[in-house]
């Protein structure tokens, strides 16, 4: 996809381009103030990845996703807390495959197996919720 970049007056650069949201609207888009032209690049790809939402990106680069997008919202004990319990629990299970993959039946194999750990009830629920928040996070936007 086709992008504009020009050196403003200031010596900053500055990017412009269209995309197709979510929805399938074209939007214009136009973000200033980059240092350089590479980084005014690399900021235009990074948004169409994200913007496209593809759902044929591997499960842990979702999970990154979800991390920088809920960062700011949630406090840093919290941030922690979350990425533990998902790097222990969910990203070895899923981590290689890709979203659009993962079905409800893996879904249950995955549940079997982390009940064999012997962890309570309650602690289960918290790990399913996490798994539940990282899919639902897209539709919060």
């Amino acid at each position: 996809m086709a992008g504009y970049f020009n050196k403003e007056a200031n010596g900053k650069w500055s990017v412009q381009f269209y995309h197709v949201d979510y929805a399938g609207i074209r939007r214009r888009k136009r973000k200033l103030g980059f240092d350089s032209k590479r980084e005014a690049e690399a900021w235009k790809e990074e948004f169409i990845r994200k913007a496209q939402a593809n759902m044929d990106m591997r499960f842990d680069s979702f999970v990154d996703e979800y991390f920088e997008m809920i960062s700011h919202d949630i406090r840093q004990s919290t941030m922690y807390t979350k990425r533990h319990m998902i790097d222990v629990h969910i990203l070895p299970y899923f981590k290689e495959r890709k979203v659009a993959e993962i079905t409800p039946l893996d879904i249950k194999k995955w549940q079997n197996e982390i009940k064999k750990k012997g962890f309570s009830d309650t602690y289960l629920k918290t790990i399913h919720a996490q798994l539940c928040a990282i899919f639902n996070y897209r539709t919060a936007f």
